[in-house]
């Protein structure tokens, strides 16, 4: 999303406050997180996307990570459930953990949405992503698993 159209979406979400919700994968594999990079944002993400009509969110997440990265999750469990309310709209995320082995070359990323994918360290992680997804893999290293968090 480019600058112009990212304040006007800002503006419209400061008027409207419209509810959005979505989904987020956090997986794992032994000591490793995988993060995209997309297509419209900078930042390196923990992979996901937003809720259809009458999607339920872990039939989203599913969805999502068999679209982008063609991935079948297995060993799907509830991370936590989060609230952005920080740029003006009521962002509402499920996060699920995901714990399986992942063959990177065997992903096959959508490339209209998905740049790069990757596998890091949880030691060594990258400096350039999203504020949101770096507190959810720290939750995770610090064994802090929040049901409910608002920011």
């Amino acid at each position: 999303m480019n600058k112009l159209k990212r304040s006007i979406a800002e503006i419209y979400w400061k008027i409207f406050k419209p509810k959005t919700f979505g989904v987020r994968a956090l997986i794992i594999d032994k000591n490793k997180v995988l993060l995209v990079k997309h297509t419209y944002l900078p930042e390196w993400y923990l992979p996901g996307g937003g809720i259809k009509i009458k999607e339920s969110f872990k039939n989203v997440l599913k969805r999502e990570l068999y679209e982008e990265l063609g991935l079948y999750p297995e060993n799907i469990k509830l991370f936590g459930k989060y609230t952005n309310i920080k740029e003006g709209k009521r962002d509402t995320i499920r996060v699920y953990l995901v714990k399986q082995k992942i063959d990177i070359n065997k992903l096959k990323p959508d490339k209209k949405e998905i740049v790069e994918i990757k596998l890091f360290n949880l030691d060594q992680l990258s400096k350039d992503i999203s504020p949101g997804s770096l507190r959810r893999i720290n939750e995770y290293n610090s064994e802090l698993f929040p049901l409910k968090a608002t920011w």
